[in-house]
């Protein structure tokens, strides 16, 4: 998150707010990844209030490994999996969701790349004009593959998806990510969070438009069972 460890921590606490209402308006097993994404942010910008710590004072340096690469494994690792598994759960439609488990396979392979990556080579966070950047260790090659491979399964999932409510949390993503590579592009992983209380709500309105949906015949039905 931008500016300040103060910001990120409060924007940890706000979206936790969020993550608890999510799960409690998901009562379907299937919507569990979808209510965790506003958890998955709260984390996120908890980690990075702890970075912003240790890049500003010395006597929390400490915090500073496993801060960065806890925001980076989140990121890069367990996102490209959960999102296309968010899509794939839910869905009804047979076909949708053959083409979502093939975006979760894909997923999973990028997901596997990217630990590799940081586990073998490497990764940096520093603090430059109230945002954090990230610098990746990896050899110029690996990073062009990363950067193609990795919007595959991180944004094309919700748009597979035959829920219209579920296919908004993807133009979410998109729309953020283009505000963050146009304006703060050597911020844009740290910038782009910025946006995850965004996101969060789309994802909790997702949750409750699905409960509609599924409460929808369930309400149609029961002026004929009152009849009989």
């Amino acid at each position: 998150m931008c500016f300040s460890a103060g910001v990120s921590f409060g924007a940890s606490a706000v979206i936790g707010v969020i993550s608890v209402v999510s799960f409690k308006k998901a009562t379907d097993s299937s919507h569990a990844v979808l209510a965790g994404i506003p958890l998955f942010f709260a984390i996120q910008q908890a980690i990075e209030g702890f970075l912003w710590l240790s890049l500003q004072n010395p006597a929390f340096g400490y915090l500073y490994p496993p801060s960065t690469y806890a925001f980076l494994a989140l990121a890069l690792v367990v996102w490209p999996t959960m999102i296309p598994l968010m899509a794939m759960l839910p869905e009804p439609d047979a076909r949708r969701k053959k083409i979502l488990r093939l975006l979760m396979a894909a997923g999973l392979l990028v997901s596997l790349f990217h630990l590799f990556c940081l586990a073998y080579y490497g990764a940096s966070a520093s603090a430059q004009q109230h945002h954090i950047r990230y610098e990746f260790h990896f050899p110029n090659e690996l990073l062009y593959i990363s950067s193609v491979i990795y919007f595959v399964p991180a944004l094309i999932p919700p748009f597979v998806s035959s829920h219209g409510s579920v296919r908004w949390i993807g133009v979410g993503l998109i729309v953020s990510y283009v505000f963050s590579w146009l304006f703060f592009h050597y911020q844009i992983i740290s910038v782009w969070c910025f946006f995850a209380t965004i996101i969060s709500i789309i994802a909790l309105y997702a949750i409750m438009q699905l409960n509609k949906q599924r409460s929808g015949p369930a309400n149609e039905t029961s002026p004929a069972r009152l009849n009989n």
